[in-house]
């Protein structure tokens, strides 16, 4: 592979990667408002006050996957830019 093909190749990866952050950016935003609108439980909730709402397990997600998905909204709301940059 020649310096140039490498480049796009890199090129390409950092730009999935920055997609993939906007994805999990998304996610924390949706997550957050669907526990506010009492659709989703708390970690800490065992039981729904509303007995529709669900739990991170049912939804297919870890709590370690929200909670990483919140620390980069939060990063990027801190600093805007941080994740394009660390890409470069």
């Amino acid at each position: 592979m020649n310096r140039k093909s490498k480049r796009r190749s890199w090129v390409a990866q950092a730009d999935a990667l920055e997609i993939e952050s906007l994805a999990k950016r998304r996610l924390a935003d949706e997550y957050d408002a669907a526990q506010e609108r009492g659709e989703v439980r708390s970690a800490n909730e065992r039981t729904a006050s509303n007995a529709e709402a669900v739990g991170v397990a049912e939804l297919g997600i870890s709590h370690k996957e929200i909670h990483e998905a919140r620390q980069l909204r939060d990063a990027e709301a801190a600093d805007p830019g941080v994740v394009r940059r660390m890409l470069e």
